[in-house]
Order: structure tokens, then C-alpha cells, then sequence
């Protein structure tokens, strides 16, 4: 336990280690900026998604007024992610759920997250399913289903492509860290 101190206040708080999955995901954002793969900044903009919608759900940020009018679409956008990210979705499908058109939803989504709304919600999946490889022992296509993947090859093959190894190799990689006392 550490302790941190609010800069525009003067303020000292207690501060706890952060939980095991945002440290993955830190060191993950880590490794992406340091070796520039293929849509690393995408990688990042997913993981610290991923760390700052956790941080906003367990009351880690006040708002201003100003900032909650400014991200209601952003976070209904979010909302509809995290309870759907698992279902067969679309931007069409995404935009009924917020009760607006396609082309409003479409554009919305890429001013706020900076890419269109696929190529956001592969990048979730693929996050979340990087966690479950990571923490649990189940089956590498059970994972793939359970986050919105429909195709267990298709999820190797992004995954692949996203993070340079396939989900064998990270869990194999994963277990030989742990036997080797490396618990980064």
C-alpha cells in the first residue's frame, strides 16, 4: 500500500495495489508502446478502456457537469459494450439499443474512441479474452465463444495479429512464466 497525494488539493490517500488484471493490462500497454506491432496504439487505446471503465464503475472519478453531458454518448457506448460485447453485435445493433440512427451512432463513436465501432469492439474481445487466458484454465475456444467470437480460427488469427503469438503460445508462455517465478 502506497500513497498518493492530489496535486490540486493537497489531499493524501491510501493507495491500493492495483488488482491483477490491470496490472496485465498495464504491463501489456507496456510492452504494445515499446515494440510498435501492427495497431499498437489501438492495443493501448483498448487496455487503458478496459482499466479506466473499471476505475469509473467502482468510483474512482467525479464528474463535472460539463463532463457528464460531454460523455453520455460515450458512456451509454461503453455501457452497451460491456453488457453486449459477448453477443452477436453491430453499430446498427449498438445504435437501436441507444435509440439512434446507424450514421449518427457510426460517427459519434469514431469522435469519441478515435475508430470506427468493429474495429473497438474486436479490440475489447480480444482484451477480455487475453484476461481469460491469462487467469483462468479454460478452454481456448470456450474463451473465443464466450467473448463474441463465433469462429474459433478467426479468433487465433486476430489474436495472432494483435498481439504477435497465438492464445496457445501466450497460455504456454503464461504457465512457463509462473514456473519460472515471473509473475509480470
Amino acid at each position: 500500500t502506497g500513497v498518493i497525494t492530489d496535486v490540486s488539493t493537497g489531499e493524501t490517500f491510501a493507495a491500493e495495489p492495483f488488482p491483477p488484471f490491470m496490472q496485465e493490462l498495464i504491463a501489456a500497454s507496456c510492452d504494445e508502446c515499446e515494440t510498435k506491432r501492427s495497431g499498437w496504439e489501438l492495443s493501448v487505446i483498448g487496455c487503458m478502456s478496459l482499466i479506466f471503465g473499471s476505475l469509473k464503475q467502482n468510483g474512482h472519478f467525479k464528474s463535472t457537469l460539463k463532463e457528464k453531458r460531454n460523455s453520455d454518448f460515450s458512456q451509454k457506448a461503453m455501457t452497451y459494450i460491456n453488457e453486449s460485447y459477448h453477443l452477436q453485435i453491430t453499430s446498427n445493433t449498438a445504435a437501436c439499443a441507444l435509440f439512434i440512427s446507424n450514421s449518427y451512432f457510426c460517427r459519434s463513436f469514431k469522435r469519441a474512441f478515435g475508430c470506427s465501432f468493429s474495429e473497438y469492439l474486436l479490440i475489447y474481445r480480444l482484451e477480455k479474452a487475453k484476461i481469460l487466458l491469462y487467469t483462468t484454465s479454460d478452454p481456448i475456444m470456450e474463451i473465443s465463444f464466450r467473448v463474441g467470437f463465433n469462429s474459433c480460427s478467426y479468433f487465433s488469427e486476430k489474436f495472432k495479429e494483435r498481439f504477435g503469438i497465438s492464445p496457445r503460445t501466450f497460455r504456454q508462455k503464461r504457465n512457463s512464466q509462473f514456473k519460472d517465478g515471473d509473475y509480470r
